[in-house]
């Protein structure tokens, strides 16, 4: 018990130790960044642990660095939650979201549909192998035109001439726009990949992209649906 006790005093005292050079440090950092910002470092008050101590003028100088992290704080979590969407503007049913939600992957889908069109159908593939996900989503119109958003993490090929480019800032890769090159009878839109940390853990990297017939949908619409890809929210 004795031993027992002894250990436990000496980590206790080591603790102790340690927490106070940390205070020390962060003080000293303090004063240099005071030196930083006057010449004269804004006299301080004398202190026996470090030598100085941050006046009224600290405070002022800390106040809109410590707002500033509060601040991007809440950007990173509002620029995360941006990243995702319930699917209800994609035009999915509750039935449809539950089975996507059940991909192991990181799901994309529109939450821009151009008026007039709406989603006629929702497919999973059937997986060669338990790690690969494929599904795609097509939206027609009364008119009978439609366009296919369609997803994989396997083999993809890409547009060879694209005439119109955009960004999606959730996924990797630039969205380029084109027709293909039989008789340019197709529309295509080159792939973009899913970014790491939204994909689930211990997943491949999604991919997207978006097919249609030449006169189905402009090349500016085709880039505005892939813009507006997002994550479904699990």
């Amino acid at each position: 018990m004795r031993s027992t006790a002894s250990a436990f005093t000496l980590a206790e005292a080591s603790n102790k130790r340690n927490n106070a050079r940390r205070t020390v440090r962060v003080l000293i950092l303090f004063d240099t960044i005071i030196a930083y910002k006057d010449k004269d470092f804004l006299r301080a008050d004398k202190c026996t642990r470090c030598g100085t101590v941050p006046t009224n003028n600290m405070k002022r100088l800390t106040s809109p660095i410590l707002l500033l992290l509060v601040f991007t704080a809440f950007a990173s979590v509002a620029v995360a939650q941006r990243a995702y969407t319930d699917g209800k503007a994609a035009g999915l049913t509750s039935e449809q979201i539950a089975e996507l939600k059940g991909l192991n992957a990181a799901v994309g889908v529109p939450t821009y549909i151009p008026a007039g069109f709406k989603l006629d159908a929702v497919v999973i593939e059937e997986p060669p192998a338990p790690e690969i996900v494929g599904y795609t989503l097509t939206y027609s119109n009364a008119k009978g035109r439609s366009f296919t958003i369609q997803s994989v993490n396997d083999g993809i090929g890409d547009v060879s001439s694209p005439q119109v480019y955009g960004r999606n800032s959730y996924f990797d890769g630039r969205i380029q726009a084109g027709y293909s090159m039989d008789e340019e009878k197709s529309l295509f839109v080159s792939w973009v990949g899913s970014l790491e940390r939204y994909q689930p853990k211990n997943t491949l990297q999604q991919w997207y992209s978006l097919v249609a017939d030449r006169g189905d949908i402009t090349l500016r619409e085709a880039v505005k649906v892939m813009a507006s890809l997002r994550y479904l929210k699990r």
